[in-house]
């Protein structure tokens, strides 16, 4: 079995929580595009505006987005048009310019928009999971571009929730509900046994793909607030499937099948080496989750991955019941952090008047 990574504290539970959210975080930072080439490529392509840049890497950049014909509709009043504004919000990835003309990039990114509809169709709809991000408008072009929309996620990444908690003072109080850590590695076991071994609700399926993330960590699990699951807890998203990879679940191709299989443990040590670092915050000092830690860090790679399934399956089975008896309401600091608007309503009224639309 593995062993906590050594510099990480053990949990402590002598301080409680915050029930006023810090002014800090009450609102997004605004963020000015700096990629005015992609955005307008991405406008010229499609029916939908940028309202602003969330955030952008050296293969492509992420916008706020909106078709604001849609999502209106009739005329109405500026706050109703505010209200539909908000629940039309689409987060977009945009391929880089300088990368869009090069098949290979252009190739990775069309593997990707397959992979997110693959999971849309096989798990978010038939099977009623919903631990991935959704897609909602792709396009895949050889000219002028590519870019697709997802489901937007107002409660950020689970990194940017630990942040807060190893800031000094920490923004959200000193401790994390040990019942919403529980949560998290329920929600996250569920999703790894469905996208790695196609265990769905409890059943394997030989029909569905079998897949790798390949860049599981903190940054990329999001939390979508209001949640669909448990109580008042954020669902656990996985996002950015970029590098992910896929097979037929007879894995004919054994040598391909061995790259996944190490790409698993990879993804799950990687996890699980961050949720270590939440885990440390724990309000209740639990030794049970630093056994469900060693259970699952440095499982090593068996045939077929039998062991990590199993212990996966495990995992699951006692997170979802230690949340149950656990289960404590997220206080008001939380929630407010949580249901932070993307886009503000000042900033889609000064979107309202720049526009075309006014």
């Amino acid at each position: 079995m593995g062993a906590a990574p050594s510099q990480a504290p053990k949990p402590k539970s002598n301080n409680t929580h915050s029930n006023e959210i810090p002014k800090q975080l009450s609102q997004r930072s605004k963020t000015a595009s700096e990629s005015s080439d992609e955005q307008g490529r991405f406008e010229n392509e499609s029916e939908e505006v940028v309202l602003k840049e969330l955030g952008s890497g050296s293969y492509a950049v992420i916008f706020a987005t909106i078709d604001y014909d849609r999502a209106i509709g009739d005329p109405v009043e500026q706050k109703d048009i505010i209200d539909k504004m908000q629940a039309s919000i689409s987060a977009t990835k945009v391929l880089r310019n300088t990368l869009n003309d090069e098949e290979g990039y252009r190739a990775q990114f069309q593997a990707e928009i397959r992979m997110l509809w693959y999971l849309n169709d096989n798990y978010l709809e038939k099977a009623g999971q919903h631990g991935v991000v959704r897609i909602l408008h792709p396009r895949v072009g050889s000219s002028p571009g590519s870019w697709f929309s997802m489901e937007m996620y107002t409660g950020g990444t689970l990194e940017e929730l630990r942040n807060l908690y190893w800031k000094d003072p920490p923004l959200l109080g000193a401790t994390i509900p040990e019942g919403f850590l529980w949560h998290i590695l329920a929600e996250l076991t569920e999703t790894l046994l469905a996208l790695n071994f196609g265990i769905i609700n409890g059943q394997e399926s030989h029909d569905q793909d079998i897949m790798a993330h390949y860049d599981l960590h903190g940054g990329n699990v999001m939390l979508r607030w209001p949640g669909k699951t448990y109580g008042n807890y954020p669902d656990v998203i996985i996002t950015d499937f970029g590098l992910g990879i896929a097979m037929d679940s007879d894995m004919a191709d054994k040598e391909r099948a061995e790259m996944m299989y190490q790409i698993q443990i990879r993804d799950l040590n990687h996890i699980m080496e961050f949720l270590w670092t939440l885990m440390c915050k724990s309000d209740d000092n639990s030794e049970t989750l630093l056994r469900v830690f060693n259970a699952l860090y440095g499982v090593g790679k068996s045939p077929e991955n039998k062991r990590m399934k199993r212990r996966l399956e495990i995992v699951l089975k006692e997170a979802k019941v230690r949340r149950e008896n656990m289960y404590k309401e997220l206080p008001d600091a939380w929630i407010q952090y949580l249901s932070r608007p993307t886009v503000s309503d000042k900033e889609l009224e000064t979107f309202l008047q720049q526009s075309r639309w006014t």
